[in-house]
């Protein structure tokens, strides 16, 4: 599995001299464009007309991060237990060299027929593919306390 680390630049820092919400959001976001097109997701979102949908997002902030610190972030994807449409998403951002927990990102979201603009289950191919390539990032997970 690819590594997915950043250091932390000044666009994102705030009057008190940390990560600012959006720079949250930034890293977290990237991660998941790198998860979804280095697996081949990108397009099988297009060429199957579904794909993710986020209901919302709670922000939990643990740490303060700086300009130039390194971040690794790491992402889970759970199907809804008695749902084949919905899934729990978190997103985890650590400090690289401490894996000290900064932020949490959970989210509530489902897949969107890109057709008929509704909550749908995804096609077997997606959710094989999609779940799998997620469950990896689990295993990577499974220790992180939060």
């Amino acid at each position: 599995m690819q590594s997915y680390e950043y250091v932390i630049d000044n666009k994102f820092i705030d009057f008190n001299g940390h990560l600012n919400e959006q720079g949250y959001y930034h890293y977290a976001v990237e991660k998941l464009w790198e998860i979804s097109e280095t697996a081949g997701l990108v397009t099988l979102f297009s060429d199957l007309k579904v794909g993710p949908l986020v209901f919302d997002t709670k922000l939990s902030f643990k740490r303060e991060v700086f300009e130039g610190q390194k971040i690794v972030v790491k992402c889970v994807a759970i199907k809804v237990p008695g749902s084949d449409k919905k899934f729990k998403r978190t997103i985890r951002i650590f400090k690289k060299e401490e894996m000290e927990l900064v932020a949490e990102l959970e989210s509530n979201c489902a897949f969107l027929d890109l057709v008929s603009r509704k909550v749908t289950a995804p096609p077997p191919e997606l959710d094989r593919k999609f779940f799998s390539d997620f469950a990896e990032e689990v295993k990577d997970n499974k220790n992180d306390e939060v």
